[in-house]
């Protein structure tokens, strides 16, 4: 259950999202859905991070048509779980991206010990 007023701060975890600076949709912002429900949007180069109770949730991005993959999180009290997003898309192969491979078209990963 995504955080609601009223619940104690203890108990309280997070899911930090952020997007690397990579080439395609620099003005446009993707959209982070936490177990179907629209939780934010992260922009080029930019983090989002939300509050929700401890629980298994699934994390998916998307952009028009286009979807990264969902990643399962599980977070217990008091923890914050680190995700990185990017675009899969290179020149050549955007056209396969936009089309047959649009759930894959952006990446969510866990993030690397470093990055946050």
């Amino acid at each position: 259950m995504l955080a609601s007023a009223g619940r104690g701060k203890d108990s309280m975890s997070t899911i930090t999202i952020c997007r690397e600076r990579g080439y395609y949709d620099l003005a446009r912002s993707y959209q982070v859905f936490v177990d179907g429900d629209l939780a934010g949007e992260v922009g080029y180069g930019g983090k989002l991070t939300v509050a929700a109770t401890p629980g298994n949730y699934s994390v998916q991005l998307k952009i028009d048509w286009c979807r990264s993959p969902e990643v399962m999180v599980l977070l217990t009290a008091g923890d914050t779980v680190a995700l990185d997003c990017g675009n899969s898309a290179g020149v050549i192969d955007l056209i396969f991206y936009i089309t047959i491979w649009r759930s894959r078209y952006l990446w969510l990963r866990f993030a690397g010990p470093s990055t946050h």
